[in-house]
Order: structure tokens, then sequence, then C-alpha cells
């Protein structure tokens, strides 16, 4: 049985709060929006995502055909989710006058069919905004047997070979763009590159399986290293907060988030290893609690952040955002409301793990 690291669940749960007060947008998002240098949180949910994927799979790579199983089975898994959160929102958009007009913009930019553009939706083709995370996390699932196989076959090179010559291709080729534009779809192929943000998924199954197989990286734990890093992060921090603006311009055009350019990799890199260097003092039992219970089912509330966002845009619209103390308690009560699809996937696997106990004999 592998016991669950409350660190990151409680980090994956601080994401998902970050994710609903950027979307929201208002004041707290000055906070939350790239805190720490250019990197946004779609990165450590990415990174993480194939983090936890090394760590609880590992497990079956003695038996690739169970891993693939698994891994599909998962996928699947995520695809409902997805689906579910497209028909609700089609049926939602065609019923109910106030959402066909605050969606519009969201869900069919270039004006498509909401018929059409949900069956697109349905095959990964069309990805709406918010909604171009869970379809990347879908075709990321579906080959991550083979890295993870790759990785403890030691094929460390033959991985980072292929992600990176994939990472190139993608800073000019969008993936999904180019299959909708080869079959002159009436689609939008989403923001996020998948050819670029493999790369990101890739070095956190990487860290992961490093993690679960007691491999120790020497270099990480290198004093030089270690200041090296924190001064390039410091540097990138300080461009990004305007107290630096020698050759602003170049560092910016390298810091594309579509295509994971190469200095927002970078950067992400710099920050996720200061993370770790204080994260690895903190016992993997200690977290935030309300973090770390809503992290723990991550993809039940990403998944409501989504529909969350969408839901009550009507009424986020129509808030005087000059009204602080009214913005603040939306976006309080927002985020607290994170906690109900939590606390229906905990007792729905509760209820699920009673079942599968066996009874006691008298």
């Amino acid at each position: 049985m592998i016991l669950r690291d409350k660190r990151i669940d409680s980090l994956k749960g601080l994401l998902i709060v970050m994710m609903v007060l950027n979307h929201f947008g208002g004041p707290l998002k000055k906070i939350t929006h790239q805190t720490f240098g250019y990197v946004s949180v779609a990165e450590g949910f990415i990174f993480l995502s194939g983090y936890v994927f090394a760590l609880v799979y590992i497990r079956y790579i003695k038996t690739p055909k169970v891993l693939i199983s698994h891994s599909i089975n998962r996928a699947w898994i995520v695809y409902k989710y997805h689906f579910i959160i497209i028909i609700t929102l089609f049926l939602l958009y065609l019923t109910i006058e106030v959402y066909h007009e605050a969606w519009q913009k969201l869900l069919f930019p270039n004006n498509e069919s909401p018929y059409l553009s949900t069956f697109y939706e349905a095959l990964l083709l069309h990805q709406p905004t918010y909604m171009d995370i869970l379809p990347m996390y879908i075709i990321f699932l579906l080959f991550a047997p083979f890295i993870l196989i790759q990785l403890h076959k030691g094929n460390f090179k033959l991985i980072f070979f292929i992600t990176i010559s994939l990472w190139l291709v993608g800073q000019s080729f969008h993936f999904i763009g180019e299959i909708v534009k080869l079959l002159q779809l009436d689609a939008h192929p989403g923001y996020f590159n998948i050819f670029s943000w493999q790369l990101m998924w890739t070095i956190g199954m990487y860290m992961g399986y490093m993690k679960s197989s007691n491999i120790e990286i020497k270099l990480l734990k290198n004093r030089i290293f270690f200041y090296t890093v924190l001064i390039l992060a410091i540097i990138f921090f300080l461009y990004r907060y305007h107290v630096l603006e020698f050759g602003r311009d170049f560092i910016l055009s390298l810091l594309g988030k579509s295509n994971l350019e190469v200095l927002r990799l970078l950067n992400f890199l710099l920050i996720s290893y200061l993370f770790w260097s204080i994260m690895r003092y903190i016992p993997t039992d200690r977290g935030i609690p309300w973090l770390q219970f809503i992290g723990r089912f991550s993809l039940q509330v990403f998944s409501f952040h989504v529909l969350l966002i969408y839901l009550l845009l009507p009424l986020w619209l129509s808030i005087d955002k000059s009204n602080h103390i009214l913005t603040l308690t939306f976006l309080l009560l927002a985020v607290t409301s994170l906690t109900i699809p939590a606390y229906i996937a905990d007792r729905i696997k509760k209820s699920e793990d009673a079942r599968r106990k066996p009874v006691a004999l008298k």
C-alpha cells in the first residue's frame, strides 16, 4: 500500500485554489498569478500529475499489460469527467438565455455551431476556454506507460531525446491545431500545445520515478548548484516585477506559455527546485488539512472548478468590482465551494471501500 504524500496533495489543492482566483480575476489575481516569476499554475499542475503518475503506477512496472490497462482506465475516467463538463455546458447553453450570452465567446469564440463544436469537443479537437487541460491530461496518460517502462529500463537518454525533440517541434507546430486545419474543422484547438507541454509531464514522471526508485540525484543537493539556481530565480523574479528592465523585451519573447518556450520552462525548473529544497525537510505526512483534502480529489475538484467558472460567470460579470468587500466575499465563497466535490468524492470512496471490505465471520 502506497502512503499518500500530504505535501503533494496540499500543493495540488493550492494550485486549484489559485486557478479559481486566476480564472475569475479580481484583486486576488495580483497575488496568485505568476507570483514567483514567469510560472503559472498550469506548469505546476501538469508537472505534479506526471510526478504522481510515476509514483503510483510504478507498482505495475513488472506487468506492462496491467500498467497499460490501468493507465487507459485512468484516461477513460478523466475523459468521462471531461464529457460530463461539455454535455452539461452544452445543455445549459441551449436552454438558459443568460448563459447563451455570457458563454458565447468562451465556448464558441469563432461563432462555431454549438452542435458540431460539442461533437468536436468529445473528440478532443475543440477545446474552449478553461477546457484544454483535461484533454491534454488524457493524451499524456495514454503514452505514460511507454515512458515509465523506458525509464525503468534505464533508457533516460532515449526518453529525453524524444521528449526534447517533440518540444522543439512544438515551438512552431501546434499538433491539434494542424489536425483542425487539415480536416478543415470549425473548431478551436485549445491554448496548450501538447507537443511542447509533454516535456513538462515527462520531467514530472522522471522525478517521480527517481523518487519511487530511491535514486538520488546528487546534483540537486550540491550547495553551489543551489545558490546558482537561487540567483537565477531571483533574476527572473526581478524581471517579472519590472525591477530589472535591461533586455526585457528579449526575455519576454522567450517566455511564451502556449508553446512552453525555453525561458518559461527554465523559470519553472528553477522555482520547482527551490520548492523541493524546502519540502524535502517536511515529513510526507504533514500537509495543510483543507488544501490536502481537496488536493486528494484533484480530478473531481478541478472538473468542478471549470463548471463553477462557467456557472457563476454571469453573476461575476454583474458584480461592481470597485466594491472590494462584495468582490472578495464572492471569491471566498467560490473557493470554499471546492469542498463540495471533494466531500462527495470522499463519501463515494468510503462507501466503495466499505463494500469491498470483507465481512468478518462471527
